[in-house]
């Protein structure tokens, strides 16, 4: 009879000069013998083993006195050796010896390779085959094409024989959270191919694993044996368009070979704030105004970073310093309130941005203290649509004043929005846009857009 105790698989061999079949049979005798059949299979867990012991019994259930027992597998990737400790008595002279006679002897089955086989164990000329099965519980050495990969270079997971991939739902996760791309699972489900994230440094996994011999054992999920570790990048190698902008002006940021900005590009400063002006319809650059007045403190950080030919995103600082200059000067008084655009001409739809930034220190009879104060000339009759934005989280209004106090149709915005966006019509003059600080810190860097309708 075949039965499971302990993990031990107990096989009975029935008695004659036939193979077991698992059907009621006689022996040579004549007398019945009750045959069990082997169990459907044995599973081990790859580099596992299991113990497995065989005995041949009569009729009446005894053990016979068989010494010849033997187990062979017929795969390389299954190993089988008798356990020579089992069952050891001692004799008179106090030594481990077997017992006489040897009724039962044990083999020990260890699972290399995932693959199914047939263990064939035999004992007083009968013969019995066992299946097995052996579970993955990780990737075999060398499952990866190459455990350290160039930056777009394509690397490629390979299955061992009997173990398949779901093309439609497999993926490749790595435990330090890096995600890898351009996934695309063999449509025979061999193999898995993609490309290393830059700075992944952890085992890959595959999921949704299933065993062509095991079609009943559920999908499951295993681990290369080998670490992948893919190329450290630490930063963005990047030039400037001016390395010692004057404030307010735009920064173009190139990134050097193999990088990219997306379009879901961002920059941050350390100590101080950005306003995005837009990436290339290329990828290559990024347009950016810092804060005015800023010293180096760190480079700047850009988000969603990727490399050239690779959709990786990444969080990496830039790979130099700039310095930005001050503001425009004279924004504390009309007199003084510098002209920073020409209007664009009337009734063209066109748009014209200036950036500034710096302390607040003028004082508007309208809107009171602080303020910062810009001049605008118009030529001919328009209406105007003033926008205005902002890097941090102030609240800012303004207005636009005929004279120098005055003021002059519809007074502007004072919403608490973000940006603040008004319109009102103009006849050819002078006017005055007035910035206020209602609360919080003044912006490093603020944004200012007229369109002529």
């Amino acid at each position: 009879m075949n039965r499971t105790i302990s993990g031990l698989v107990i096989l009975a061999i029935g008695v004659g000069s036939w193979a077991c079949t698992g059907d009621p049979q006689s022996d040579l005798r004549g007398d019945p013998v009750q045959v069990i059949a082997a169990p459907t299979s044995l599973f081990i867990n790859q580099g596992e083993t299991e113990l497995i012991l065989i005995e041949v019994l009569d009729a009446q259930g005894n053990q016979l006195g068989i010494t010849d027992f033997a187990m062979t597998s017929n795969n390389p990737g299954v190993t089988v050796a008798e356990d020579s400790t089992f069952n050891l008595v001692f004799d008179a002279q106090g030594n481990a010896v077997r017992p006489s006679p040897w009724t039962r002897a044990r083999f020990s089955v260890t699972g290399g390779s995932t693959v199914g086989t047939t263990l064939t164990a035999s004992g007083g000329g009968l013969t019995l085959d066992i299946p097995v099965r052996v579970v993955p519980v990780s990737l075999l050495t060398g499952a990866l094409s190459n455990v350290a990969p160039t930056l777009t270079e394509t690397v490629t997971i390979t299955m061992p024989a009997g173990v398949l991939l779901d093309p439609a739902l497999s993926t490749v996760t790595f435990s330090d959270g890096s995600v890898p791309a351009n996934v695309v699972v063999d449509p025979a489900g061999t193999s898995v191919s993609f490309l290393a994230a830059p700075n992944t440094n952890a085992p890959a996994t595959v999921d949704n694993v299933t065993m062509t011999y095991a079609p009943t054992v559920p999908p499951f999920s295993i681990s290369t044996v080998e670490t992948l570790t893919a190329v450290s990048v630490t930063n963005v190698p990047v030039t400037y368009s001016n390395a010692t902008p004057a404030g307010g002006e735009i920064v173009r940021m190139t990134a050097g070979a193999g990088f990219k900005f997306t379009p879901a590009s961002t920059v941050s400063l350390l100590g101080g704030e950005v306003i995005l002006v837009g990436v290339a319809a290329d990828s290559s650059y990024i347009d950016f105004v810092p804060s005015v007045s800023y010293a180096q403190m760190l480079p700047p950080n850009v988000t969603a970073v990727n490399l050239d030919g690779t959709p990786f995103v990444a969080d990496l600082p830039a790979d130099i310093f700039f310095t930005s200059g001050a503001g425009l000067a004279g924004t504390d008084m009309f007199a003084t309130a510098p002209a920073p655009v020409v209007l664009p001409a009337p009734g063209s739809g066109a748009s014209v941005t200036f950036y500034d930034g710096g302390p607040f220190l003028g004082s508007d009879p309208v809107l009171g203290s602080p303020d910062r104060i810009y001049r605008f000339d118009v030529a001919a009759t328009s209406t105007i649509t003033f926008t205005q934005d902002w890097g941090n989280a102030a609240d800012l209004d303004f207005v636009y004043e005929d004279i120098a106090g005055g003021l002059f149709g519809t007074t502007g915005c004072a919403t608490g929005a973000q940006p603040e966006i008004c319109t009102g019509p103009f006849a050819p003059g002078t006017y005055y846009l007035v910035v206020n600080l209602y609360s919080g810190a003044a912006p490093g860097i603020m944004s200012i857009t007229f369109t002529v309708q």
